[in-house]
């Protein structure tokens, strides 16, 4: 090797992790200033090239683990605020979908909510958030609003309803390792961002205005 290119690949060597931490800081500044992820967003698609080898079936298809949580907030212009929070558990014989509500949403009161099998049929019960409330149970053909309700904070419906798998998708690998996606669907603006294989947050920007949301993903 010559002493130039030996030259050139030393200062790779330090240039390139160098440029790695400063974007890391400078994504970092830009959060704790004020600027949300669809600013962020922007600044990525107006400065990357979107990757075309990039699939986001990896966080829809093939996002399928035996217990997940997601925690949902509802963005204003300054902060967001959690108001929902549904954990599906299918570890065990007894597989289990439970959603809390910290307030009344869609005319359903705050509560949790909770779709389980008992011998052999399945129920969905609702507990109030008061101590000493009673727990109330049904069939789930006796209260089938109740459990498509529960069912609609899924991720699979998640997914279905910001139009992941059907509209134009693109993709951006960030450090190497960060990976975001961004599509516009009839009714959002949606950004999801996770590392490898493993979704973190998902952001639906609501173009009416109406309900954006920031929901948090996490494998227990």
């Amino acid at each position: 090797m010559s002493e130039q290119r030996k030259r050139i690949f030393k200062d790779a060597l330090f240039v390139i992790p160098f440029l790695l931490i400063v974007t890391a800081v400078s994504l970092g500044a830009m959060f704790l200033n004020g600027r949300d992820a669809k600013d962020i967003m922007e600044i990525i698609t107006e400065n990357f090239t979107s990757d075309n080898q990039m699939d986001i079936s990896v966080y829809t298809e093939a996002f399928a683990p035996k217990k997940y949580t997601l925690k949902y907030s509802e963005l204003s212009d300054s902060d967001s605020e959690p108001y929902a929070v549904y954990v599906l558990n299918k570890k065990g014989d007894d597989p289990t979908e439970t959603l809390t509500l910290s307030k009344e949403c869609d005319g359903f009161e705050a509560g949790v909510y909770k779709i389980e099998w008992f011998h052999q049929e399945q129920y969905v019960t609702f507990t109030p958030l008061e101590y000493d409330a009673q727990t109330e149970n049904y069939l789930v053909v006796e209260q089938p609003y109740m459990y498509e309700y529960i069912k609609s904070y899924s991720w699979d419906n998640l997914m279905t309803e910001s139009g992941a798998s059907y509209e134009v998708i693109k993709g951006y690998k960030i450090l190497g390792f960060i990976s975001a996606f961004t599509w516009d669907s009839e009714t959002s603006q949606n950004i999801i961002w996770g590392l490898g294989g493993n979704p973190v947050e998902l952001y639906i920007y609501s173009i009416d205005y109406e309900q954006s949301r920031k929901v948090s993903v996490s494998k227990r």
